[in-house]
């Protein structure tokens, strides 16, 4: 059976520029995870030191320091700032993300994600609103 992974648009805003690409969906993980090498690019803002963090979905545990983004849009919805974690992401790891066609260089988790759901039939996001229970 195929792996079914999930999809998103998104472009991510920092103090120097920003990007705009398809990227993969980790509904494991709480933070979304951006490559260091983006992180200097597009220019984030740490908030703190770094430490280890465990990236159960992808691999193990890693170095990484939580940084913040200017602005965070996913699939034409403005989320706001965001919180990720800046790491380097291993060359295995971006083969990975190459082969599902996605960016290699930013996944984007469920903290991100909150008023959307999945469409299973089409492994993309879809907006619903916010809830207020």
């Amino acid at each position: 059976m195929e792996r079914s992974i999930v999809k998103a648009k998104v472009k991510v805003k920092g103090l120097a520029r920003e990007i705009e690409d398809v990227v993969l969906v980790d509904t494991g993980a709480i933070f979304s995870i951006i490559d260091e090498e983006l992180a200097n690019e597009i220019g984030v803002k740490y908030i703190e030191e770094l430490r280890k963090i465990k990236l159960h979905g992808i691999c193990c545990e890693v170095e990484g320091r939580l940084a913040t983004i200017e602005m965070l849009t996913v699939e034409g919805v403005v989320m706001g700032p965001s919180t990720v974690v800046v790491t380097k992401l291993s060359n295995d790891v971006k083969k990975t993300l190459k082969n599902y066609q996605v960016f290699d260089k930013f996944i984007l988790g469920v903290r991100d994600i909150v008023g959307f759901t999945i469409d299973i039939t089409t492994g993309r996001l879809k907006w619903v609103g916010y809830f207020i229970v």
